[in-house]
């Protein structure tokens, strides 16, 4: 199933993984260490270009696999998507009605 990377969700795990990462991910040598980072923390590999094309660095994509997000959430800390998703949503302070 794909996913929008439009949506704050993707954003908030962005930010998740520049966190976890140490710094924000800028440079093509940045996208190719944490695809290093991420097979050697979850075993699961992640190309440098999908990495590229949810930060946005590579144009025309706007979608991702839910695969691949289940492996940044493992690389922060989350057991899957949804989970992280379900976390985001209960710690967000609920507007007023």
């Amino acid at each position: 199933m794909a996913v929008r990377t439009d949506i704050p969700q993707i954003a908030a795990l962005r930010n998740a993984v520049e966190k976890h990462f140490g710094h924000p991910i800028e440079s093509r040598t940045d996208f190719s260490l944490l695809a290093q980072e991420i097979e050697r923390v979850t075993h699961d590999h992640i190309a440098e270009n999908t990495l590229r094309r949810l930060w946005g660095k590579i144009a025309g994509y706007g979608t991702v696999f839910t695969r691949t997000l289940d492996v940044l959430c493992r690389y922060v800390g989350y057991e899957h998507w949804k989970t992280f998703c379900t976390e985001i949503q209960n710690s967000s302070p609920r507007e007023s009605d």
